[in-house]
């Protein structure tokens, strides 16, 4: 019941064993009031209740065929449907992950910007193998978290313009191994100099200019560019 919207019972006669005094229907129904789930109780028309069950359940029992009772259960979970409320744009991100990506002298920054992102409700985030001691290791670690990612950060602060260029064809490499393309590889980038582009352009490739990238307005910009690009 705890993981059900709708409780529905359909009712009878019949006698399955139960302590004296309580048979089953009743017992379904005590049980049910504890909850707050909404019942639909379902009786054929041909089978007539006991007086007992009769007078507990009165108007709540619908009588009539299978086809009719059908419809009401539809109806009631359409109803059911619109009382739900809707999901924020917050939670429909947060169910796509995030690799956020940098060099090794700006490994820090991705854990920093990995807490400011669960501050917006995005949970799904993964940063680089801070362990490097196995080359191989951390190698596959990056192919697996590009492969996996549905949205790329790469961080461009103190990183040449070659490891930026070297991890853009990371991405691409694994965009084949992908059912879909990245909803989003983003380079954020924080000084003026670096403005003078990559040299690459890919599918969903955006690049951001941020003076402060952990300060709330260049935040806001980033993950304003995350929900647009997975609600569309």
């Amino acid at each position: 019941m705890a993981q059900s919207e709708l409780y529905i019972q359909l009712l009878s006669n019949v006698h399955p064993p139960r302590p004296p005094g309580m048979s089953t229907p009743l017992l379904q129904h005590e049980l049910v009031r504890e909850t707050v789930l909404p019942c639909l109780h379902w009786r054929h028309p041909d089978t007539p209740l006991e007086s007992e069950l009769r007078e507990r359940f009165g108007t709540e029992q619908i009588s009539c065929g299978l086809e009719e009772f059908k419809q009401h259960v539809i109806r009631q979970l359409d109803k059911i449907g619109q009382q739900k409320p809707e999901k924020s744009s917050a939670a429909q991100s947060a169910c796509d992950f995030i690799f956020i990506d940098a060099a090794p002298e700006d490994m820090h920054l991705t854990e920093k910007l990995m807490r400011c992102l669960q501050e917006y409700d995005f949970c799904d985030i993964s940063v680089p193998l801070q362990d490097t001691r196995s080359a191989l290791d951390a190698m596959r670690d990056l192919e697996e978290n590009y492969r996996e990612a549905d949205i790329v950060l790469l961080l461009y602060h103190t990183a040449s313009q070659a490891w930026v260029r070297e991890h853009l064809l990371n991405c691409r490499k694994a965009q084949r191994k992908r059912s879909f393309p990245h909803h989003l590889i983003a380079v954020c980038q924080d000084r003026p100099e670096n403005e003078k582009g990559i040299g690459i352009t890919l599918r969903n490739l955006q690049v951001f200019y941020c003076p402060d990238l952990l300060a709330e307005p260049c935040l806001q910009t980033l993950v304003g560019q995350i929900k647009g690009k997975v609600q569309a």
